[in-house]
């Protein structure tokens, strides 16, 4: 197997910031972007996307149907241990609730979820009650799984275009945002669709993966080219004062189209933009972002995602009706991190005894 490629520390700054919004929102309730901190989540399809056709480009012409099945295992193991874990915990907990006479529904109920949960497939029920069961947030790995699982397909397609002289990729890359854009637009204005399609529909999330593939092999052709710093400086300004005006203009000016599918459909442009010009690494902006606090905090952003809402939940039982929603959340936000370190190393060490023993 090849060595994989050396980590973009500005695009693991900009993971660190995004996850803070959605935990920060899960916790406090505080919208540090327009519409939720769900608003953000394209940015980690459009990541992961890129980040993996980075770390698999040396062998990417030599993928078959096997060492698919071999990337998607590995990318299950190193979610799985931890996903099913906090699956387990919130099943006993809601169990309990519902033995206790606190939960309306019944322990059966809670335990289909578990089942359905356990193989991943929540994000596939356009029920609210299943794609939000139980840990409500891993809804996004049984989407993102489903990427993992399109990654050969996709890798095909474009290798086909990666050789193709003029701006056979570029097109490709705008097709993708374009139908995903009109797609959010007809989703939300014509059809009226439910939160579900337009949030956690895997096939939906999965342009937002692809668009991320294409957008690395954009990178790829170009990643010879450096601008000077004053330059790419003023590229990550511009894309930072984009965001700025998108929320001041939402916020203030155009509230209705908040919630439209327009504003979305732009901000993943901003968002595969925002990577693009980061990835760089060649801005102030860059370097401030890729300090060891953003690094650290982004190392273990996975975990902390997962563990935060449960934990919350846990914590909060009884607790949010007297008035201390906001200690809950910091002592949330504080055990998360602590957690999600201890499990870092714990799994850390695991897997190098492992492959010392192979």
């Amino acid at each position: 197997m090849q060595k994989e490629r050396k980590t973009i520390q500005s695009l693991q700054g900009w993971r660190a910031i995004m996850m803070f919004i959605v935990v920060v929102g899960h916790l406090f309730g505080v919208n540090l972007v327009c519409g939720g901190a769900g608003e953000v989540m394209p940015f980690f399809f459009v990541l992961s996307g890129f980040v993996l056709t980075l770390a698999y480009n040396e062998r990417a012409e030599k993928l078959t149907l096997r060492s698919e099945a071999a990337f998607l295992s590995k990318r299950i193991r190193k979610i799985y241990p931890l996903y099913f874990l906090v699956l387990l915990v919130c099943f006993a907990y809601y169990a309990a609730l519902s033995l206790t006479g606190r939960q309306e529904q019944s322990v059966f109920v809670y335990l289909k979820y578990f089942i359905i949960d356990t193989v991943m497939l929540q994000s596939w029920i356009p029920i609210k009650d299943y794609y939000f069961s139980l840990n409500g947030v891993a809804w996004f790995l049984s989407s993102l799984v489903f990427s993992y699982a399109l990654f050969l397909p996709f890798k095909c397609l474009t290798l086909k275009i990666r050789n193709k002289a003029g701006k056979a990729p570029a097109i490709l890359l705008c097709a993708v945002l374009l139908i995903t854009g009109v797609y959010l637009i007809v989703a939300k204005n014509v059809l009226q669709l439910e939160q579900y399609y337009t949030y956690v529909f895997p096939i939906f999330r999965a342009f937002e993966f692809f668009a991320g593939m294409v957008l690395a092999e954009i990178f790829l052709v170009r990643q010879q080219i450096k601008c000077s710093k004053k330059t790419s400086t003023i590229l990550e300004t511009l894309i930072l004062l984009a965001f700025a005006a998108e929320y001041i203009i939402i916020k203030f000016a155009l509230p209705a189209f908040g919630d439209s599918g327009y504003i979305e459909a732009v901000r993943l442009c901003l968002m595969c933009l925002l990577i693009y010009v980061f990835s760089f690494e060649n801005g102030y902006i860059s370097k401030a972002i890729s300090n060891k606090f953003f690094l650290g905090f982004a190392s273990i952003s996975f975990e902390v995602y997962l563990i935060h809402q449960p934990l919350q939940n846990i914590l909060g039982t009884g607790l949010n009706q007297l008035g201390l929603k906001n200690i809950v959340g910091i002592v949330t936000l504080v055990l998360s991190v602590v957690f999600a370190y201890l499990w870092k190393k714990v799994f850390s060490i695991i897997q190098t005894r492992k492959q010392k023993i192979k």
